[in-house]
């Protein structure tokens, strides 16, 4: 007597997707070496060009920190997430340089800039990951606010050429313009934009299809 096959159901496994989260401690690590950099900036033993080289190492140094924190999803981390990391950066460069701020406001400053790195990051990996809340937006721009003011007093105060300093506050306009404009807009896939098939039954739609069929023959 034979049995009937067995059904190939029964060995098929559901498939279950596991959601991986990034350690936190990494971020943290990246933020302790960055604020340690930035202190080097305050360093009699450095000129002036020096201390923007520094500067140019410490963006350097963030970068591949926030890639390897923020990679792992279709979307390939872009420029926008770099940005407030460069003009703090330059903020706080620009800072070290001034005779007149004392020591433990330097430090206030920097332990600031490590805060920001870390939450702006961590905002920033939420929202690569579609799991941003309602007030997230609102404080990426504040400190993005805060970072440009900074930007500006530094550009404002340190003596550099006229054309130099207006190449540098349009650049620093452009960099902010771009991250908050790529935080805030929503993409619209090219072929929804506008499509007589999908457009519904406006007076709009019906002209823009009338005129894109054509004299009749």
């Amino acid at each position: 007597m034979k049995t009937p096959p067995i059904s190939e159901e029964r060995y098929i496994r559901p498939a279950t997707t596991v959601t991986t989260e990034r350690d936190r401690s990494f971020l943290v690590f990246a933020a302790v070496v960055l604020v340690a950099i930035a202190l080097g900036f305050k360093s009699e033993l450095l000129g002036e060009g020096q201390v923007w080289a520094l500067a140019l190492g410490l963006v350097i140094v963030a970068a591949p920190a926030l890639l390897g924190y923020l990679r792992g999803t279709v979307e390939f981390p872009r420029i926008e997430h770099y940005i407030p990391v460069a003009l703090g950066a330059v903020t706080l460069a620009g800072l070290s340089i001034f005779p007149g701020l004392e020591l433990w406001k330097y430090l206030v400053l920097t332990a600031t800039f490590g805060v920001g790195f870390v939450l702006l990051a961590r905002l920033d990996y939420l929202r690569l990951r579609d799991a941003e809340k309602r007030g997230h937006i609102l404080v990426q721009e504040v400190v993005l606010v805060l970072v440009v003011a900074g930007a500006y007093l530094v550009l404002v105060t340190i003596h550099f050429n006229v054309v130099l300093r207006l190449v540098w506050i349009f650049t620093i306009t452009f960099l902010a313009s771009f991250r908050s404009f790529r935080i805030n807009g929503t993409p619209i896939s090219p072929r929804r934009a506008f499509s007589p098939f999908s457009c519904g039954r406006s007076k709009r739609c019906r002209a823009f299809s009338s005129s894109t069929k054509g004299p009749r023959p």
